[in-house]
């Protein structure tokens, strides 16, 4: 089972780091997040990797889509466009079943598929603010990548240790903007052994509130390769 627990960690350096990722969280707009209910995004999403895609709904390599994240529930419907022009409409719903939405109306089906895009795209985007609420926050060292000095938090719910109930995470905070730009991650749903790096970049402030534009999923911190690439052409809070 992956384990992102650093060393301190693991040997019981356990300290608090919720103030400092409320400070970086603050400077990102996170009093107008809280008082958003839905996010709307437009944009592509560009794959790389075959074989993890095979685990999704995607079926071509570029994918164009419209989302609408409910930011109170589990709730995300995504429309992807298909080659003739038109769109799919699927996702989930606020309790997390899965469906399809067919002529306007929802068909609810049970869909791994379903559930392993829509639930973490929708995670992708809104981990940066969300992850505030785990109940395990802990200062994890610091590290240089690329010339840029990170601050890390290990995230989890309860206990550090690895659980197949809870995943883990790695926020990387940049020391000198203090920018959320890289979240390592579990996906246990997925596979248990699997984890992965989230990548953000192009931050632009819509509705008050500093977001990136750009998301890039890799499987190492420091890959060259990416997995697939979220690129946002469109955004807004209501």
């Amino acid at each position: 089972m992956a384990d992102l627990r650093t060393d301190a960690i693991k040997s019981g350096n356990l300290n608090d780091g919720r103030e400092y990722y409320m400070t970086a969280l603050e400077q990102k707009g996170y009093s107008f997040w809280q008082n958003a209910a839905s996010w709307e995004l437009t944009g592509k999403d560009q794959w790389n990797s075959w074989a993890i895609r095979q685990f999704t709904p995607i079926h071509e390599p570029e994918q164009f889509f419209k989302s609408r994240l409910d930011l109170r529930t589990l709730g995300h419907e995504i429309d992807l466009r298909t080659k003739d022009g038109t769109y799919e409409t699927m996702g989930v719903d606020e309790d997390g079943r899965s469906y399809r939405r067919i002529a306007g109306e929802i068909e609810y089906e049970e869909s791994k598929a379903i559930r392993l895009y829509v639930s973490p795209m929708k995670n992708y985007f809104e981990w940066p603010f969300t992850l505030a609420k785990k109940t395990t926050i802990l200062h994890a060292g610091e590290v240089q990548i690329e010339g840029v000095w990170y601050s890390k938090l290990f995230i989890t719910d309860g206990d550090p240790a690895p659980r197949e109930d809870a995943d883990q995470y790695i926020v990387y905070i940049n020391r000198n903007t203090l920018e959320i730009e890289k979240i390592q991650l579990t996906l246990r749903t997925m596979l248990e052994s699997w984890s992965g790096v989230l990548h953000y970049a192009d931050f632009r402030k819509v509705n008050g509130i500093v977001v990136a534009h750009k998301v890039t999923v890799t499987e190492e911190i420091d890959s060259e390769e990416y997995v697939h690439e979220y690129t946002i052409r469109e955004m807004s809070f209501r």
